[in-house]
Protein backbone atom coordinates (compact mmCIF):
# COMPACT_ATOMS: atom_id res chain seq x y z
CA UNK A 1 0.00 0.00 0.00
CA UNK A 2 1.26 3.44 -0.92
CA UNK A 3 1.82 5.80 1.98
CA UNK A 4 0.53 9.33 1.61
CA UNK A 5 1.38 12.43 3.54
CA UNK A 6 -1.12 15.02 4.58
CA UNK A 7 0.04 18.54 3.86
CA UNK A 8 -1.50 21.31 5.88
CA UNK A 9 -0.95 24.81 4.48
CA UNK A 10 0.08 27.57 6.85
CA UNK A 11 -2.54 30.28 6.89
CA UNK A 12 -1.77 33.44 8.80
CA UNK A 13 -3.91 34.76 11.60
CA UNK A 14 -3.13 38.44 11.20
CA UNK A 15 -4.03 40.65 14.09
CA UNK A 16 -1.90 43.58 13.00
CA UNK A 17 0.83 44.72 10.61
CA UNK A 18 3.56 43.11 12.71
CA UNK A 19 1.93 39.71 12.24
CA UNK A 20 1.74 40.40 8.50
CA UNK A 21 5.44 41.27 8.28
CA UNK A 22 6.46 38.20 10.28
CA UNK A 23 4.37 35.89 8.13
CA UNK A 24 5.63 37.47 4.91
CA UNK A 25 9.25 37.07 6.02
CA UNK A 26 8.60 33.49 7.08
CA UNK A 27 7.01 32.59 3.78
CA UNK A 28 9.36 34.58 1.60
CA UNK A 29 12.79 34.21 3.15
CA UNK A 30 13.21 32.31 6.35
CA UNK A 31 11.11 29.18 6.42
CA UNK A 32 7.85 29.33 8.31
CA UNK A 33 8.62 27.28 11.41
CA UNK A 34 12.06 28.71 12.18
CA UNK A 35 11.10 32.31 11.46
CA UNK A 36 7.90 32.24 13.50
CA UNK A 37 9.68 30.56 16.43
CA UNK A 38 12.39 33.22 16.39
CA UNK A 39 9.92 36.09 16.33
CA UNK A 40 7.92 34.55 19.19
CA UNK A 41 11.07 34.61 21.33
CA UNK A 42 11.38 38.34 20.60
CA UNK A 43 7.66 39.17 21.06
CA UNK A 44 8.16 41.07 24.35
CA UNK A 45 10.88 43.20 22.75
CA UNK A 46 8.61 43.88 19.78
CA UNK A 47 5.79 44.92 22.09
CA UNK A 48 8.08 47.35 23.94
CA UNK A 49 9.86 48.72 20.86
CA UNK A 50 9.60 52.43 20.19
CA UNK A 51 10.89 51.91 16.63
CA UNK A 52 9.02 48.83 15.48
CA UNK A 53 10.46 48.77 11.98
CA UNK A 54 14.01 48.87 13.36
CA UNK A 55 13.25 46.00 15.74
CA UNK A 56 11.66 43.89 12.98
CA UNK A 57 14.72 44.47 10.79
CA UNK A 58 17.04 43.62 13.68
CA UNK A 59 15.29 40.30 14.28
CA UNK A 60 15.23 39.58 10.54
CA UNK A 61 18.97 40.25 10.42
CA UNK A 62 19.39 37.67 13.19
CA UNK A 63 17.73 35.22 10.76
CA UNK A 64 20.26 36.22 8.06
CA UNK A 65 17.64 38.17 6.13
CA UNK A 66 19.36 41.16 4.54
CA UNK A 67 17.91 44.66 4.32
CA UNK A 68 17.29 44.14 0.59
CA UNK A 69 15.55 40.80 1.21
CA UNK A 70 13.45 42.37 3.97
CA UNK A 71 12.34 45.25 1.73
CA UNK A 72 11.63 42.99 -1.26
CA UNK A 73 9.70 40.46 0.82
CA UNK A 74 7.57 42.98 2.71
CA UNK A 75 6.71 44.69 -0.58
CA UNK A 76 5.47 41.40 -2.08
CA UNK A 77 1.83 41.39 -0.97
CA UNK A 78 1.19 38.18 -2.90
CA UNK A 79 2.77 36.36 0.06
CA UNK A 80 -0.33 37.19 2.09
CA UNK A 81 -2.64 35.70 -0.53
CA UNK A 82 -1.06 32.25 -0.96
Amino acid sequence: MESRKLQIPHKPFLRNSVDAVIFMLAKGEGGVDETVKRFIVWMDDLAAATDLQFKLREIASDLNITEAQFDRTVADHRLLMN
